[in-house]
């Protein structure tokens, strides 16, 4: 949370990410007025959701990149030769 830029509780941020093929989304984040503050994503991560294919139980990480853009990449854990192992999803 500490990378993500600023944000007053309550009010929402414009959150440009670009995914590990090159195509930039514009998600909007928003941090509770109260309890914990913990971000919260909502224009365009339903959509980011939908077309990546995500699923409970996804790690979503961001890097931060020098020209105010973040990376977004999804791992997930899958089954290989009997093991559990986690591998990016794009």
């Amino acid at each position: 949370m500490k990378h993500l830029p600023h944000n007053r509780r309550g009010h929402p941020v414009n959150l440009a990410v670009v995914d590990m093929q090159g195509s930039q989304w514009n998600l909007v984040y928003t941090i509770g007025r109260k309890g914990h503050p913990k971000p919260v994503l909502s224009a365009g991560w339903l959509d980011f959701v939908k077309v990546k294919c995500l699923r409970s139980g996804d790690h979503i990480m961001f890097k931060v990149e020098p020209n105010a853009l973040y990376t977004i990449g999804v791992k997930r854990r899958i089954r290989l030769l009997g093991a559990e192992v986690w591998t990016a999803v794009f």
